[in-house]
């Protein structure tokens, strides 16, 4: 009711189901990257629509070249499908964070494709402009073991170059309030 609506007012959700005061962050950035599930969703679509066609092309054949045509499409179609659904749930939602301990937690709503540091342990930060097809799509991109993108869309985004030689960049359409936000988390 109205009191459980204030409570979550209050609170918010934090990586991993934690709840942490409104204050306790000092950026925050989400949003649902719409064209990244449109993407999916209709590789998803039409894989299905594939699979259902060559389905029904070996169910009309009065004798099937093999009879283990059709159990392989009853078991690959309701698999891929699944998986594609999968990948599509883990990326519907995309958050860059800075948390008052100087954390920098970005990434998609499935753990595995989320990354977190400090933003002491990078050498630097700049601004970047994300183009998807260099970065050969959408998601989580490797170039290199470090070289890591977090790619919703071709547009502005951080480039973060740690000490190590280690490089992370990702989308944020707000960047001048993410480096006014790490500035002063960077001083160790």
């Amino acid at each position: 009711g109205r009191a459980g609506g204030r409570l979550r007012g209050l609170l918010r959700s934090d990586m991993g189901g934690a709840r942490v005061a409104p204050g306790a962050a000092v950026f925050v950035e989400e949003y649902t990257p719409k064209k990244l599930l449109c993407l999916l969703g209709a590789a998803d679509l039409v894989l299905v629509a594939a699979f259902t066609a060559a389905g029904l092309a070996v169910v009309k054949e009065e004798e099937p070249k093999r009879s283990d045509d059709l159990l392989v499409l009853k078991i690959l179609v309701p698999i891929f499908a699944t998986v594609l659904l999968g990948l599509t749930f883990s990326l519907r939602h995309y958050h860059v964070r800075v948390g008052a301990d100087g954390n920098v937690d970005l990434g998609y709503s499935n753990r595995m494709v989320q990354k977190r540091f400090n933003a002491a342990e990078v050498e630097s930060f700049s601004k970047t402009n994300i183009s998807w097809l260099e970065w050969g799509g959408c998601g989580v991109r490797f170039h290199t073991c470090k070289r890591v993108g977090y790619v919703t869309e071709s547009g502005p985004g951080i480039h973060a170059k740690f000490a190590n030689g280690a490089v992370v960049v990702f989308n944020c359409k707000d960047q001048d309030a993410f480096l006014r936000a790490v500035a002063s988390k960077q001083i160790a």
